[in-house]
């Protein structure tokens, strides 16, 4: 008889508020649950920096990062760009960049 493993794969609940202040920014905030992790409170903005260029910033209290990053949002494509710095020096900081084509 054959055994299976099975691994534990991330499963979390998060529930989120987004307020559109004006064109030039947004403010977002979120709770999650994840089964291994206490809850946690993330918060961000982001912001209109020029035309189609945007800021964004954020913060999640368990574990403690940081992340900030910028945008560029054209009609048929976007570029995004951010990094995270983690409370633990092991992890350091993440960085990550995305394109995106639309049609």
């Amino acid at each position: 008889m054959d055994h299976v493993i099975m691994k534990s794969c991330p499963r979390e609940l998060s529930i989120g508020l987004s307020y559109q202040l004006s064109d030039i920014a947004l403010f977002t905030s979120d709770v999650v649950k994840d089964v291994q992790f206490p809850i946690s409170y993330r918060g961000g903005v982001e912001v209109s920096v020029v035309e189609n260029l945007v800021g964004r910033a954020g913060i999640t209290v368990e574990p403690l990062t940081f992340s900030g990053g910028l945008g560029y949002l054209a009609k048929f494509w976007a570029v995004n760009i951010a990094v995270q710095r983690h409370e633990y020096r092991a992890l350091g900081y993440s960085p990550a960049i995305d394109f995106k084509i639309s049609w």
